[in-house]
């Protein structure tokens, strides 16, 4: 862009003026000075289309300024353009003083001009203005065509209007409009995620099959989700492995829907085949694929497992663990009763720099609360409430039998803590408070309700109780609410890469011959 405007300078804007101006009379010299006309004003749309590519608006006014300077006449192209770009920007209220800049210059705009401003509404979460436009476009006699109603259907799906975006689907069939495989996997996907009706999944694959459109990853990726969210985990393996054998690669979103699905149906094998064929594939590990393994592996009593996953993805892959993965560990510490690892595994997250949030102390401190180590649950309090350590010689709990693993976590907790406090769940606190209670240690109760501003916490029934192995022997899964590793709803970011293949029924209408 930079060396295009330069040229444009070079040559002068007179220059360029003078080329495209129009010539009295009709001969040759009329209607090459007209052909010049046209190609100044492809050019100068080409260069603010390449403005929006890279979201430069300073540039594009520029741009915008030489083409006026230059009496090349803005076309709905033009303004389509222009409408595209503030829609980007999040500055919706430009697109509508440039549409009705548009409507006072007497040009009529096309389908795509209606598209870029349909696109900018629903991008800005503004649906009813996009209705509006749509409504618009179709009284001016102008043809909607899949990408708008794609669109539209997005947009409904974005404010979690299901029902109308199937509204929208069968709207465009009955007027005979070709769908795209774009469009099939967006009323899919809506259906997947908002809807879990397998019916009207069947129906659309069978649209799809009927319009002789081949499936494609993405198509695949919902499916297997969408069987994972009905509990056909079987079915979801199935397909999933035949779609492998036949070469087909999968992105994270599908791999981890997978995993979590594994996870929660206690099928660890199925779970490390699932992650094998990601690493085969040559896809690395995210944090949420370490976080949904590692919460496998404490809840299938496999802590070497999670422990050796987390060390492998840091050493091969350089993915240092971070809040959730951490977090993930000590929960999967803890529900082994390997107190003290979950306690190495905190020490680490300080001394990597990783602050943790109230799910993290709290889970710590329920260990501490089940092996009677009250002064070091008493450190992670101050901690967590940014409160000067109490003294900076060893506690009794410590000299009781504490060991290396708690002196380090300790010289860690007595070092000022940076950053905001951290106020820790309720539950926590009575559990806390209760065991305090138990053995009599009333000035530290009153130091608990002091530092967490809470007056007397009193206890909620007597499950929490700290002498008791059997009332705290799993706290992290009776208390503490675990962390639910799944894939991110920004996760419908599936790649596009298409499959080949002819397809016949199986899980939900699908398998690959």
């Amino acid at each position: 862009i930079e060396m295009a405007v330069a040229l444009i300078r070079r040559i002068g804007i007179e220059g360029l003026a003078s080329s495209g101006s129009e010539a009295a009379g009709g001969g040759p010299q009329a209607q090459g000075d007209a052909a010049n006309g046209r190609l100044l004003e492809v050019l100068f749309n080409t260069l603010l289309d390449a403005c929006v590519s890279i979201r430069d608006l300073d540039r594009m006014a520029e741009i915008f300024k030489m083409m006026e300077h230059c009496k090349v006449e803005p076309t709905s192209v033009t303004f389509g353009t222009l409408i595209k770009a503030f829609g980007q920007a999040s500055r919706l209220e430009n697109c509508h003083e440039v549409w009705k800049n548009m409507q006072n210059a007497g040009v009529v705009p096309t389908i795509i001009t209606y598209g870029c401003y349909i696109d900018a509404c629903i991008r800005n979460s503004d649906i009813a203005m996009a209705e509006e436009i749509f409504g618009t476009m179709v009284r001016a006699g102008v043809k909607p065509n899949a990408v708008v109603y794609t669109s539209l259907i997005r947009g409904c799906a974005h404010a979690k209007q299901p029902l109308k975006a199937l509204e929208l689907y069968k709207e465009m069939r009955s007027r005979g409009i070709a769908a795209t495989t774009v469009t099939f996997n967006s009323v899919l996907d809506i259906i997947a995620r908002q809807l879990a009706d397998p019916k009207k999944l069947e129906e659309v694959m069978d649209d799809m099959r009927e319009a002789d459109i081949a499936p494609d990853v993405v198509t695949y990726s919902i499916l297997i989700k969408a069987s994972c969210n009905a509990g056909q985990i079987a079915s979801a393996l199935t397909l999933f492995r035949r779609l492998r054998s036949h070469g087909l690669n999968f992105d994270d979103v599908a791999f981890n829907t997978l995993l979590l699905a594994c996870s929660k149906a206690e099928k660890v094998s199925d779970a490390e085949e699932i992650f094998q064929e990601m690493i085969d594939q040559g896809m690395t590990p995210t944090h949420v694929t370490v976080s949904i393994l590692v919460k496998m592996y404490g809840k299938a009593k496999m802590l070497n497992e999670a422990v050796k996953l987390v060390a492998l993805v840091s050493d091969k892959y350089g993915l240092q663990p971070n809040l959730y993965v951490y977090t993930c560990l000590i929960q999967a510490c803890v529900r082994n009763r390997q107190v003290r690892r979950s306690w190495e595994v905190f020490t680490s997250m300080l001394g990597a720099g990783v602050v943790p949030d109230a799910i993290t102390y709290g889970t710590v401190i329920y260990g501490c609360i089940y092996q009677n180590k009250l002064d070091v649950a008493m450190s992670l309090v101050r901690h967590a409430y940014r409160v000067p350590p109490a003294s900076a010689g060893p506690t009794r709990d410590m000299q009781a039998g504490g060991g290396s693993d708690a002196e380090s976590l300790m010289m860690l907790l007595r070092a000022p803590a940076k950053g905001r406090q951290v106020p820790l769940q309720g539950d926590v606190l009575r559990a806390l408070s209760t065991a305090l209670r138990r053995r009599e240690l009333a000035e530290v109760v009153a130091e608990l309700d002091e530092i967490t501003g809470s007056g007397k916490l009193q206890p909620k029934g007597s499950r929490f109780s700290a002498a008791s192995p059997a009332s705290a022997a799993s706290p992290a899964s009776t208390a503490s609410p675990a962390y639910s590793a799944t894939p991110s709803s920004r996760t419908s970011a599936y790649s596009c890469a298409a499959s080949g293949g002819r397809t016949r029924r199986g899980s939900f209408g699908l398998s690959t011959e």
